[in-house]
């Protein structure tokens, strides 16, 4: 069983992600606190990193940034609730950063299935 580690601040988005992911066969894992973020994607039981594009206190291109930066190898998965009419705004930063993929909130378990297969 893969280990997605989930970093999400809305605690309502976080569980209904943590609970579709749960149901596709992953176990879930979420930081502790924010500020050991870098430390919690390094973990060696995460497989997968999935991480909401907008957070409260630091932005999840931010932490893809720093990750690149750190040479980590891990699929990192950028999801976020952002409406499509934003989406071209967002195009230029997915390319710097390179997510395995970027998805929409509310088609996550959908997309995942077809990234896993």
């Amino acid at each position: 069983m893969k280990t997605i580690g989930l970093i999400e601040d809305n605690d309502k988005d976080r569980g209904i992600i943590a609970q579709k992911l749960e149901k596709m066969g992953y176990k879930v894992e979420v930081p502790y606190r924010f500020s050991k973020v870098l430390e919690f994607a390094f973990r060696d039981d995460i497989d997968i990193l999935v991480i909401d594009a907008f957070l409260g206190c630091v932005s999840g291109i931010e932490i893809m940034r720093l990750l690149k930066r750190k040479k980590f190898t891990k699929p990192v998965y950028l999801i976020s609730g952002i409406d499509n009419k934003f989406l071209p705004e967002l195009n230029p930063l997915l390319k710097l950063i390179k997510p395995a993929a970027f998805i929409q909130k509310q088609y996550i378990e959908e997309d995942l299935k077809c990234l896993a297969s």
